[in-house]
């Protein structure tokens, strides 16, 4: 079998198992990213929630380090997502970005 296509096989086998994220807030204390909120394609949330996830489950996720980061980076599938934001907790500042389809 051809080498290439072996990578090729392996890389689509392991992105069709990674959940699928369509939102994203990613938290960074000054330091280092220290938190994620997001929510996976697909669930539905029938409780009181927050709105930024639409009507999916909300997740969290605290890091102790960038290693812990970095593995939550490869897990996950970001081909689907619908926003993305970037906050800093020291001051309060965020950076957002939403896809315009995607209710408010």
């Amino acid at each position: 079998m051809c080498r290439n296509f072996f990578f090729t096989i392996e890389r689509n086998i392991l992105s069709l198992d990674r959940p699928k994220i369509n939102y994203l807030d990613i938290f960074n204390d000054g330091y280092r990213i220290s938190r994620v909120e997001y929510s996976i394609e697909g669930t539905e949330y029938t409780g009181r929630g927050n709105y930024r996830f639409g009507n999916c489950i909300p997740k969290v996720v605290e890091f102790s380090n960038d290693d812990e980061y970095e593995c939550f980076l490869k897990l996950m599938d970001f081909t689907e997502i619908r926003k993305i934001k970037l906050e800093n907790v020291l001051n309060g500042e965020s950076v957002s970005s939403k896809y315009t389809g995607w209710p408010t």
